[in-house]
């Protein structure tokens, strides 16, 4: 059966193929996460600051077929090593340091747990879990410091 069709929870081995640069982080409240709207109002009452969340959309292969994923704040941050606020931050200097260091994800093979959203409007599945299998991995933040 395949990934996407499994309602259960799919764990196995990924291969990362790219991760897109157009867009890794949104802005939420920094109490309950909900989103920022383009004009710059959240969605919710906190009235607290915002702060940045990782949003990765990436490309993985399994043994059987090549998927679009998204990796958002919990687990990416094991991934990049780091807050996504100091992360752009140190990618503001270089717009193509983002890319640059991004690509240096592809060919890195992790054990990842894949779930179907929650949201019938989402369209990828969520990366739940990732562990590195190479003993040398290195977070993304390491690189760039």
């Amino acid at each position: 059966m395949a990934v996407v069709e499994r309602a259960t929870p799919w764990m196995g081995i990924c291969t990362i193929l790219a991760v897109d640069s157009s867009s890794i982080s949104y802005q939420a409240c920094a109490v309950c996460e909900r989103p920022v709207a383009d004009g710059g109002a959240a969605a919710c009452r906190c009235s607290r600051p915002f702060r940045r969340f990782y949003r990765l959309l990436i490309s993985v292969a399994t043994a059987d077929e090549v998927l679009a994923v998204v990796c958002f704040d919990r687990v990416a941050r094991g991934l990049v090593g780091g807050p996504a606020d100091e992360f752009v931050d140190l990618c503001s200097v270089n717009e193509e340091s983002v890319q640059g260091v991004l690509s240096g994800l592809e060919g890195e093979p992790f054990w990842m747990t894949l779930t179907r959203p929650r949201s019938g409007a989402a369209q990828h599945l969520r990366v739940t879990a990732m562990v590195p299998l190479s003993s040398a991995f290195c977070p993304l933040m390491e690189l760039l410091q």
